[in-house]
This record gives C-alpha cells, sequence and structure tokens, in this order.
C-alpha cells in the first residue's frame, strides 16, 4: 500500500512536469530592476517658461533605484493578451547651484530644494507568434503605453510646492524572440515603440538569458533600456532608465 502511494505521487509529479508549455493559459511574473536614472524636467505654468531641470545632478534625486515590475499574460496558442505594470518613484534634495524656474515660481540659488519624480508605466498590449516550435519563438508586439509621470519641487522656507504632471498614451509596435539552448536555457529579446512627433516617443528594450527546468517556472536574468521623450500641456520629460534585471515567472 506504501509502495503504491509513493507511485501514485511520482506518477502525478512526472504529469504535472510534464504539461506542454503552449497548453498554459496564464503567464505571470516579477521583475527585480536594478535601475540607473539620467532624467531632464521643464514644468511651465500660465505662460511662465520653466527652465529644464537635470533631476539628478541639480536637484539630487538618486540616480541608482531598485523597481518591482508585474506582469500577467493570458494567451490560448500564439495568441497572448498582455498588461505589465511598473511603478517608479525618486526622492531628493540638493543647495541648488542656480535660480530655477519651475512651475511659475523661481527657487532661488543656494535654496535647500527637495524634488521628488513618480512614474507609473501600464503597458496593455497583444503579441502574436509567427514562430513557436520548441524553445524558438518569433512574435509580433502591437501595445498601447500609459505613463503618467509626475515632478515636484519644495523648498519649505518661503514656501514653495510646485509640481507638474505628464500623462503619455503612446500606441507601440515590436518583436519577441527567443531561441533555445541546451540544458533548459534560452536566449532571448523584446523591443517596442514609436514615435508621436513632438508630442511623444518612446523605446523599451530588453535582452535576457532564461533557464527553465521545468515547463512552468522560469528563472531570467538580463538588461533593460528604457528612452522617453514626452511633452504635455507645455511640459516636458526627457528619461532613460537602464539597468540588469532578473525575473521569475509561472505559467499555470
Amino acid at each position: 500500500m506504501k509502495k503504491l502511494s509513493i507511485l501514485t505521487l511520482v506518477v502525478a509529479f512526472m504529469l504535472v512536469f510534464s504539461v506542454n508549455k503552449s497548453e498554459a493559459l496564464f503567464d505571470v511574473g516579477v521583475k527585480y530592476w536594478f535601475s540607473e536614472l539620467d532624467s531632464e524636467l521643464q514644468v511651465t505654468e500660465a505662460a511662465i517658461l520653466g527652465d529644464t531641470i537635470d533631476l539628478t545632478k541639480e536637484i539630487g534625486l538618486p540616480s541608482k533605484e531598485n523597481f518591482l515590475e508585474f506582469r500577467v499574460v493570458a494567451g490560448l496558442g500564439s495568441h497572448k493578451l498582455r498588461y505589465i505594470f511598473l511603478p517608479m518613484s525618486w526622492k531628493g534634495s540638493s543647495d541648488i547651484q542656480r535660480n530655477i524656474v519651475f512651475g511659475g515660481e523661481t527657487y532661488t540659488v543656494g535654496s535647500t530644494v527637495s524634488g521628488d519624480l513618480t512614474i507609473d508605466y501600464h503597458r496593455l498590449g497583444y503579441e502574436y507568434d509567427i514562430i513557436d516550435t520548441l524553445d524558438n519563438k518569433l512574435g509580433i508586439i502591437f501595445e498601447v503605453k500609459y505613463l503618467d509621470i509626475v515632478g515636484s519641487l519644495q523648498e519649505p522656507l518661503i514656501p514653495l510646492d510646485e509640481k507638474g504632471e505628464i500623462a503619455l498614451p503612446i500606441p507601440t509596435v515590436g518583436l519577441t524572440f527567443q531561441i533555445g539552448l541546451p540544458s533548459f536555457f534560452t536566449v532571448g529579446a523584446e523591443v517596442t515603440g514609436m514615435s508621436a512627433g513632438q508630442y511623444g516617443r518612446i523605446i523599451d528594450a530588453e535582452a535576457a538569458i532564461n533557464f527553465a527546468p521545468v515547463p512552468f517556472f522560469r528563472l531570467s536574468g538580463g538588461y533593460k533600456i528604457l528612452n522617453v521623450h514626452g511633452e504635455y500641456q507645455d511640459n516636458v520629460v526627457d528619461l532613460s532608465i537602464k539597468g540588469p534585471f532578473a525575473m521569475l515567472r509561472f505559467k499555470f
């Protein structure tokens, strides 16, 4: 009886681990991104043109921060719907070295100014895999990206507290591919982007090496780049965020 129970567990274990990856309906993942920020922000208010500010060099926002990205993919065969959410925030302070016009107000040289930048980055898209055989894949992605970007500066002694917001929806297209390697490894990359003229442009690209010892689990390590230019209601933002990442994904 004991041997039968053990055999039953072994068979069940083998059945679970032998599920074909194409049968998985959902793919959920969490990415930990070791990012580095390079950013400029200009906030205009009441026709008072704002200065272009380097937020890391002039306001003291940390150039390096780590963030979590969450993704859910629902698919059947070669067709997939994807939603990805990446919230980011930076805070810092500095004694500014020049007069800065921001949000219609002037922050005077020598003042201790605190600042913060927050970005909620949403991606909703459709992926069609033109090739999907064994561990090799080539797909095309149609995606709407939406960035809600808020920057603010505070000078408590005067006091001053101004902020600017840029809402940036951009439809994008892109490609994704994967190549199978021996011993449960694959390499892959993905790039999506689009230019909407002066209104905004975005490029989101990453490459990774993946380890999948069982069909429903994957561990990845790679590098990600996000470049954004956006203009909204006379506010302008330029962002370059890049760095290595680690990711866990589960299929069921």
